[in-house]
């Protein structure tokens, strides 16, 4: 009988497997997506806005702020310590393409990413492998601090989150 623990030994959840899977899969859904509906970004640090939040997290530089307004649409990668924070009523969406928010610990890092995502809605994610319809967590450190996460979906494990790591949630 096969155990988790024999699966780590083959290297089934082994992290070049698991990375490739979720680099692949988030390539396949952002190539018709419409980076923002009435939404802009706009980085606290470095005062620079942004019209597309994946830009945003791109420019950013580890531990940044990036302020949400309106409404964003798409699918997201983030491999960085960032602090994504909305301001008057802030939606992902992920128009049903891919997961929302994909978070990602790079491999050989020497700690986890660790990220926050505070006063968001997160909504309309569809994701196929893996599951994280709204949010696909690998290997990174969550904090979810009053935010929604609702209307997603996942065709294999869980909808809202799907956790290899840390996934905190307070007053959402």
């Amino acid at each position: 009988m096969q155990t988790m623990d024999n699966h780590k030994k083959t290297g089934l959840f082994s992290c070049d497997w698991k990375f490739y899977l979720v680099l692949f899969t988030f390539l396949l859904g952002t190539t018709s997506l419409q980076a923002n509906d009435r939404g802009s970004i706009t980085n606290e640090r470095s005062r620079e806005t942004f019209r597309d939040l994946q830009e945003a997290i791109e420019f950013a530089f580890p531990g940044d702020t990036l302020r949400i307004s309106g409404t964003v649409r798409g699918n997201f990668l983030i491999t960085k310590n960032l602090i994504l924070s909305g301001h008057h009523k802030a939606t992902l969406d992920g128009n049903k393409t891919g997961s929302v928010l994909v978070i990602v610990t790079p491999e050989g890092s020497p700690e986890p990413i660790f990220v926050i995502l505070e006063n968001l809605k997160i909504q309309n994610g569809f994701a196929t492998a893996l599951g994280g319809g709204g949010i696909l967590n690998i290997g990174a450190s969550v904090v979810v601090n009053n935010s929604e996460i609702e209307n997603n979906q996942a065709l294999l494990d869980a909808g809202e989150e799907f956790q290899m790591s840390l996934f905190l949630c307070r007053h959402s």
